[in-house]
């Protein structure tokens, strides 16, 4: 009877055992939940596997390398922890990320930057895609990537000296000299902010001293609406100098833009765009999403929340804003650029600093702001007679 008992112990501590095991393994796999990611419309884009900090090193989309760059200095900025740290955070928490990214947008842009036909030999270009409404940036490209490398970004980027070890997105980190694309914000938007100056309002296009107009062409007197489409500089000289230099400089750094203070304060390079270091194609594309829209400078969102593994928020993206210009302010530029294409209408700003090296455009539609920049790597002049980051975004719209 003895035996029997012990016998009937240990099959109940037998299965005790397993069963715990069997519990400790389910919780364990249950700890390891993957991070998963989505886009605006809720759709899974990508997968992060349970510590796979590896993953952040074979990124090859400019979008998902945007979107993990803000994210990851949002949570050290939170947890107080290393870039290493936050990428093990990540990888490891079983979260929820989503993107703002519109998939079928950004697949589109990919589709046309893979197409060499819409560029010709040596150029470079980047493109980037926000909501009119929300600012959220809606799509965007860094570069062709011929070679198709991987996406570096964060401290990467900031450690190593090797620039051709780099990939970098070039619509977020590479600088331009933005010529009369500053001047649309600095001189014309602030001065009709200001009430200073109308479209209507007449100045004497002739030179000044050593500025010259682009084409080197006078046009007498003329009116602020036909000197901002005829990019007169002296115009846009004179004008800064009576809105006053602070007042150029403070407006611009209202829209998001971070002039250099020591170097870039002075009434020539605030109005006419010729800076010391230059400024990204995606803070241009934020003010003029501003300005062509509701007035309001809204920071570039690349997410919009972060929910743990019990659906939890863990991180919520809080959007700064600010008024910057008036409504009325706003429909008097887009006066300056509309324009019809296949019966919708659209506002388009195109520029072309540093000589026709670079070309920039604008391009507003009822829901989305497009902005592109092609430029030759070996600083060369484009083709002079048409604007080839203009003619790229028509075909994306």
């Amino acid at each position: 009877m003895k035996k029997k008992t012990l016998l009937i112990i240990l099959v109940i501590v037998i299965i005790l055992v397993i069963a715990l095991a069997i519990l400790g393994l389910l919780y364990i796999t249950n700890s390891r939940v993957n991070t998963y990611i989505y886009d605006s419309n809720n759709n899974e884009i990508a997968e992060i596997n349970y510590a796979d900090v590896s993953f952040f090193d074979t990124v090859k989309s400019y979008y998902l390398a945007s979107a993990l760059e803000n994210i990851l200095n949002d949570i050290m900025e939170k947890e107080h922890i290393s870039e290493d740290e936050a990428e093990k955070l990540l990888s490891t928490g079983g979260y929820k990320i989503y993107l703002c990214v519109d998939s079928k947008e950004q697949g589109k842009i990919e589709k046309a930057y893979k197409d060499d036909t819409n560029f010709s030999e040596n150029l470079e270009s980047s493109t980037i895609v926000l909501d009119n409404n929300t600012g959220e940036v809606k799509a965007i490209v860094g570069g062709r990537n011929i070679e198709d490398k991987i996406i570096t970004f964060g401290e990467y980027n900031k450690n190593t000296t090797d620039i051709w070890a780099k990939n970098v997105n070039n619509a977020t980190e590479t600088k331009l000299q933005p010529g009369s694309a500053l001047t649309l914000l600095s001189v014309y938007a602030c001065g009709l902010e200001s009430g200073k100056i109308t479209l209507d309002s007449i100045y004497s296009d002739k030179p000044s001293g050593d500025f010259s107009n682009s084409g080197i062409t006078f046009h007498g007197y003329i009116t602020v609406k036909e000197a901002i489409r005829l990019y007169s500089n002296y115009v846009a000289l004179t004008i800064a100098q009576e809105l006053g230099l602070d007042t150029c400089y403070n407006f611009v750094k209202e829209l998001g833009i971070n002039l250099d203070e020591q170097k870039d304060k002075n009434i020539a390079n605030v109005s006419l765009g010729g800076l010391s270091q230059g400024i990204t194609l995606s803070e241009i594309a934020v003010a003029n999403r501003a300005i062509l829209n509701d007035g309001i400078y809204k920071e570039p969102m690349y997410y919009t929340k972060i929910l743990d593994k019990k659906n939890n928020i863990y991180l919520q993206k809080d959007q700064k804003q600010n008024q910057v210009v008036k409504d009325s302010v706003c429909e008097d530029l887009k006066s300056c650029f509309v324009q019809k294409i296949n019966d919708k209408t659209i506002y388009v700003r195109s520029a072309n600093p540093m000589g026709d090296r670079v070309k920039l455009c604008t391009i507003v539609t009822d829901k989305y702001t497009y902005s592109a920049v092609i430029y030759n790597v070996k600083y060369e002049s484009i083709d002079t007679n048409k604007n080839e980051a203009k003619e790229l975004l028509e075909k994306l719209i």
